[in-house]
């Protein structure tokens, strides 16, 4: 058992001490383990900050660096850490009850959470008639011989017995390529925008309230949806057209091979911000990727990430940044300015 706690990390000490309050020996291994590496007690800060962030614990806060506590009492060793946990574990008797019992409350706080996000995906799942999970990509062969490839979280419709062919993009992303057939247009639709195409390969996605269309191959007519007077974009291989709520649209350029590399298995970034690339990997990490830092978030980058480990590329851009990526747990990531 001591070897094993001996290769604990900083959150597994944290849960264990508040889990074993008063426990001497178990305290007495954590000041081992805090003093045989200077890095250790910057681990411990994380920690304790990342958890009390997400509302598990608000124990008394040592700076390893400073020698002072958040309320303002110096001189402070490891061992007073070992005694300010457990006085959070002692006091949670009284008060939040941390330890077991908060296992029980963060799993039943989980459920909550867990319930309010299925609820909109199962009202989601009534109206769609593909869908896919985290990390699930799907092909589908519709009937008039287009295709459909689905990234993960996404949702469509599909209606083809009218005049018209019709796919409404739900949620997420996704990447058509229609079959042509003059007799019967092809309208994509998604919130704000609607691409209408006769035969050519496209991305329709949803990204932070805007709509995004991007040209493969082919020509496609994109317009605002909700507005008498929309304008219109005519787009070509390579040309994207961002549509906002209010009826604007911007365009750029990329090349043809650029667009929807997810398809195989690739994530790639042109001087985005971290908190967009970040956000895409979300859609293939079944946890909680969780951004810690006043200037992170914004920071640019530009790298190609390899979406069948997004754990992997996460840390790729952690040290990219000059950052520090833990793992609190297997469903938990944290990346945290050093």
């Amino acid at each position: 058992m001591e070897n094993r706690q001996r290769e604990w990390g900083a959150s597994e000490w944290l849960v264990a001490l508040l889990d074993g309050p008063g426990d001497q020996a178990l305290e007495a291994e954590f000041s081992d383990w805090l003093a045989m590496d200077e890095r250790r007690p910057s681990e411990w800060a994380d920690a304790v900050s990342t958890y009390r962030e997400m509302g598990m614990v608000s124990p008394r806060f040592v700076s390893p660096h400073s020698g002072t506590e958040d309320d303002g009492q110096a001189g402070v060793s490891g061992a007073d850490v070992v005694r300010m946990t457990s006085s959070v574990a002692s006091r949670s008797r009284q008060g939040f009850r941390l330890g077991r019992r908060a296992v029980i409350a963060v799993t039943a706080l989980a459920a909550c959470v867990v319930a309010m996000l299925i609820a909109p995906d199962l009202l989601l799942g009534l109206r769609a008639d593909f869908t896919t999970g985290t990390a699930e990509l799907r092909k589908i062969e519709l009937a008039d011989g287009s295709i459909v490839r689905l990234a993960p979280e996404s949702a469509i419709t599909v209606d083809l017995s009218g005049a018209e062919r019709r796919l409404e993009l739900l949620r997420g992303i996704a990447f058509l390529e229609v079959a042509p057939d003059t007799k019967h247009p092809f309208l994509a639709g998604m919130d704000i925008a609607e691409a209408r195409v006769v035969g050519t390969a496209f991305e329709l996605a949803e990204v932070r309230g805007k709509d995004v269309v991007t040209v493969r191959e082919g020509h496609v007519r994109v317009a605002p949806k909700a507005f008498s007077d929309p304008s219109l974009a005519d787009l070509h291989a390579g040309d994207r057209a961002t549509v906002s709520a209010d009826g604007s649209m911007a365009r750029s350029r990329l090349t043809p091979d650029q667009v929807a590399p997810w398809i195989d298995g690739y994530l790639v970034a042109q001087d985005r911000s971290v908190a967009d690339v970040v956000d895409d990997l979300r859609r293939y990490y079944g946890g909680l990727v969780l951004l810690r830092g006043a200037t992170l978030p914004a920071r640019h980058l530009t790298g190609i990430y390899s979406l069948s480990d997004p754990v992997a590329a996460l840390e790729l851009i952690a040290a990219s940044q000059d950052a520090v990526l833990t793992r609190l747990s297997p469903w938990i990531v944290v990346i945290s300015e050093s």
